[in-house]
């Protein structure tokens, strides 16, 4: 018998991939920075570029560094931190003429100005034109925060506007190792001995802060905090003072840390590249099958055809496809919208005529889930092999004790066969068949059976039957006499 597996679906509706997280930016890159105002910086083979959040490469990885975007812009520059271009949103480059340096700590636009040096005084930069709006005269200088920016001049530290002017002096006459930006209209000054707070008129505001004694080295003030005999004082990008942490670990906070922006999570994925996924429960992809019916030929498995289809609004890559947890196929992209057509073997795993399974689908992009969805399936034996009793009436004289009966048996497959068990009777013959060939086989029956029973199994195969009524017509034998008794009564009516 050949056969064939039927797959009956008892759930008709087409399986969809739904997720809890997906890649926005496929892990390709080497690393990803946090992201800042919709937009990270990204490295590949050494080089930065950017993307935002939604995916959308702004800017190719082709830049020694790329700094956090602030105020809708962005810091390109080289190895040594001298500044190449600025970017926006949209990936239009400024090109900065003059040969600046930027301190790495602070290198991003606050109230419009970056600050930068010409290797010798520091001043700030426009993020509209990319030139000098302040130009490089300061022994020392801080980012805007507020409207105003400490710097250093003739060794005093004041305040100053965007356009250059003067606005706060401190009052106090004590030497100022540091000035720090404005939070909520208060700066925090480093002298000697401690540390105190200033309003934006200069004025000293009576504030209990912990006991510290600045490091008096200029070195120390170059760092990404400032570290002294009693504890740590961190500060941010602005340079305003956030935090001190003292030797026995209590902590005095300044400023309130700002809530994590609602911006997609940096991963790295399981080929050790990192990307960018969002949390939501959209449908990336879905599942179907062919057909609902699977010829299995001869034990074969059935050959079973399932299409993938990206319904999301991007291309899907490095898709890893699993059924019942093991890995079928892995497609290297699927754009938006394309669907892809794959087939897999498919068969039972017992002898009994109809077997059902569970068939469950999952899909996972550069290892992240993206969902599974299980089926109920029956696998059922057809049989492909037919028996045909090409007879319906035989004759049997007096004294005959079994008659020919022929048996053909057809391969109405594309498959050839060999070794098919056909039998009648105690009689078993073994036949080979080729795609679509009938062989006729020949068996003695006794002459007292009216009713024949063939079967065939191919290997692996339930057996095939079939039962036939033939009518045997019983006739008598014509007795004739011997040669010379014939000649014999001639003779004796001739006479």
């Amino acid at each position: 018998m050949i056969r064939s597996i039927l797959l009956i679906l008892l759930l008709t509706i087409h399986p969809v991939f739904a997720q809890k997280a997906r890649w926005v930016i496929k892990p390709k890159y080497d690393e990803v920075a946090a992201f800042s105002e919709g937009v990270a910086a990204v490295k590949l083979n050494g080089k930065w570029g950017y993307v935002n959040s939604s995916g959308k490469e702004i800017l190719p990885a082709a830049y020694e560094v790329a700094y956090s975007f602030s105020e809708e812009t962005g810091a390109l520059a080289t190895a040594d931190n001298t500044l190449v271009a600025i970017v926006d949103k949209s990936g239009r480059l400024t090109q900065v003429k003059d040969k600046l340096k930027i301190d790495p700590r602070f290198a991003t636009f606050n109230d419009g100005m970056l600050l930068v040096s010409n290797g010798r005084k520091w001043g700030y930069l426009n993020n509209k034109s990319g030139t000098l709006a302040i130009d490089c005269k300061y022994a020392g200088a801080q980012p805007f925060s507020e409207g105003l920016a400490a710097v250093l001049f003739s060794e005093y530290w004041y305040y100053i506007a965007a356009d250059g002017s003067t606005r706060v002096r401190p009052n106090d006459k004590r030497e100022i190792y540091w000035a720090m930006g404005f939070h909520e209209g208060k700066a925090v000054l480093l002298y000697k001995n401690g540390m105190g707070y200033i309003d934006s008129d200069g004025r000293e505001l009576n504030y209990k802060f912990p006991s510290m004694t600045p490091p008096p080295d200029a070195a120390s003030y170059k760092g990404e905090n400032l570290v002294c005999r009693e504890g740590v004082l961190y500060f941010d990008a602005r340079s305003r003072a956030t935090s001190f942490v003292d030797g026995k670990g209590v902590v005095t906070r300044f400023i309130k840390p700002e809530a994590d922006e609602d911006m997609p999570e940096v991963r790295q994925a399981a080929n050790s590249k990192y990307g960018v996924v969002a949390f939501d429960d959209r449908a990336i992809a879905t599942v179907s099958l062919s057909s609902d019916t699977f010829a299995s030929i001869f034990g074969n498995p059935a050959t079973l055809g399932y299409t993938i289809t990206n319904i999301s609004q991007s291309g899907i890559e490095n898709l890893e496809v699993k059924l019942n947890n093991r890995t079928i196929s892995v497609i290297p992209s699927i754009a938006a919208g394309e669907r892809q057509t794959f087939t897999l073997p498919l068969e039972k795993t017992g002898e009994d005529a109809a077997e059902a399974v569970a068939l469950k689908f999952s899909l996972s992009e550069y290892g992240l889930s993206a969902g599974d969805y299980t089926m109920r399936a029956i696998l059922k034996d057809l049989p492909s092999i037919r028996i045909e009793i090409p007879v319906e009436q035989v004759s049997v004289t007096d004294g005959q004790t079994s008659y020919p009966v022929p048996v053909r048996i057809v391969n109405t497959s594309a498959t050839p066969v060999g070794n098919v068990s056909v039998s009648v009777g105690s009689r078993t013959v073994a036949v080979d068949l080729n795609s679509r060939e009938s062989v006729e086989l020949q068996f003695n029956v006794p002459a007292s059976a009216q009713t024949i029973n063939v079967t065939a199994k191919p290997p692996r195969t339930p057996l095939v039957s079939t039962s036939k009524r033939i009518t045997v017509r019983r006739v008598e034998q014509t007795r004739e006499l011997p040669p010379d008794t014939k000649e014999l009564s001639k003779q004796i009516i001739t006479k």
